[in-house]
């Protein structure tokens, strides 16, 4: 039986960017050369991505160097490939130009970990996300050889732990520790470096605007030197890092209330076509979970006459039960969240609804409670109200509360309309 020839290097195919870090110029670039004509793409078989030969990249690369003019020409310059090893300043710009490009926040983990590793020649890395509100606060996004046993006590440490890489984020700042068996560093995690074979270790914080976004963690199996240029790269990293993470999140940002604006104008078609009270609360409430994320939502028609905000809507449990009896969730003009909104027209935004001053508390409680109240107004008057929680704090934000207001608007019209038929 004949065997197949292996294919020699130059039919090697290529990623575009593989290709690009080869010939020293920007994924663009390359991409450019494949869409004018220039350089032949193929795409494999299951594959997405498109690929280019190695033999057809160098011998473009050749055509342009001999079309160059002379006096612009490399002197001694090799018609075969190098990789461009990325340095200093060119290797961030390259970075950047690169985590720019990308719209959603995994293939800028991805990136920012691969261009980690060739920049600083680390054998470990980990990227975490920073949630200073929550309990255990690093999200582990990305990781390259990370070990499971470090990654798990990271996963369940507290914000007031004293690890390294939380103080890194406090200081915002870069920390080194040349030496894994540092006096500085916990003894149990001094142990768990040790038998994972760490040497040494550099924790880099993404600071955006003055808060951290992330921590990348950089591991090397041998001793590693650090020095002064290579610290000072690595918080130019880190200041690249939060930049690319937080355009991902503006980008992201900009699709979901895209998203929630279309889905309001398809709820306010329904609504039109209602013509009672309730079934307009019962709509709102049924279909609320397109537009935010919640754990209890409640509607109220705001009874100015009686002074009562009644209850037409509701979805969740409250007090334990999933349908209490109106007379739990009435509420009087004034008192309490509702109240409050239903007298004033003012939207809530709040992290912790138990320690507002005009909370009315019922039942006991289970911890931190985000609430989201937005009335429904028209004509200056508020004709109901909008009540959404959630457990924990700081659940809602600010996209939430415009997308709330913005279809309690055409609810409120929708509402006035019933309450005349």
């Amino acid at each position: 039986m004949a065997l197949a020839a292996r294919p020699g290097p130059a039919a090697e195919l290529i990623t575009l960017a593989d290709a690009a870090r080869l010939a020293g110029v920007h994924p663009n670039t390359v991409r450019a050369w494949a869409s004018k004509g220039q350089l032949a793409a193929v795409r494999e078989t299951g594959r997405r991505e498109m690929r280019v030969r190695r033999g057809d990249l160098e011998r473009l690369l050749q055509q342009r160097e001999t079309r160059m003019p002379t006096s612009r020409r490399r002197r001694g310059a090799a018609t075969t490939l190098r990789l461009v090893e990325p340095t200093g300043t060119d290797a961030l710009r390259r970075l950047a130009s690169e985590l720019s490009g990308s719209e959603s926040l995994q293939p800028v983990f991805e990136e920012v970990l691969e261009n980690s590793q060739r920049l600083f020649h680390a054998d470990r890395a980990g990227l975490w996300l920073w949630h200073p509100t929550r309990e255990h606060p690093l999200e582990l996004v990305a990781r390259r050889a990370f070990p499971d046993d470090i990654a798990q006590r990271v996963m369940n440490a507290t914000g007031d732990s004293n690890l390294a890489g939380f103080e890194a984020l406090r200081r915002k700042k870069v920390l080194v520790f040349r030496d894994a068996a540092d006096s500085h560093i916990t003894e149990d995690m001094r142990e768990a470096y040790a038998r994972n074979g760490i040497a040494s270790l550099c924790f880099v914080p993404a600071i955006f605007r003055g808060a951290p976004l992330a921590l990348l963690v950089l591991y090397h199996s041998s001793p590693y030197d650090w020095s002064a240029e290579e610290q000072a790269l690595a918080r130019s990293f880190g200041d690249t890092i939060a930049t690319a993470i937080g355009n991902a999140r503006l980008m992201a940002s900009v699709e979901d209330l895209a998203a929630r604006l279309r889905a309001i104008q398809d709820l306010s078609a329904r609504l039109s076509g209602i013509q009672d009270v309730r079934g307009i609360g019962e709509t709102i409430v049924s279909e609320a979970r397109a537009l935010i994320a919640y754990d209890t939502v409640r509607v109220y028609r705001v009874d100015h006459e009686t002074g009562w905000c009644e209850p037409i809507a509701f979805q969740g449990v409250f007090m334990g039960r999933p349908d209490p009896e109106p007379e739990l969730l009435r509420v009087r003009i004034g008192e309490g969240l509702t109240g409050w909104v239903a007298e004033h027209g003012e939207p809530l935004l709040l992290g912790d609804a138990h320690t507002d001053q005009r909370s009315l508390i019922v039942g006991e409680t289970s911890g931190p409670e985000s609430m989201l109240v937005v009335p429904m107004t028209y004509e200056g008057k508020v004709r109901g109200i909008v009540v959404a929680s959630r457990l924990g704090p700081e659940r809602f934000g600010p996209d939430d509360e415009t997308t709330l207001s913005i279809f309690a608007g055409t609810a409120a019209q929708a509402l006035v309309n019933a309450e005349r038929l």
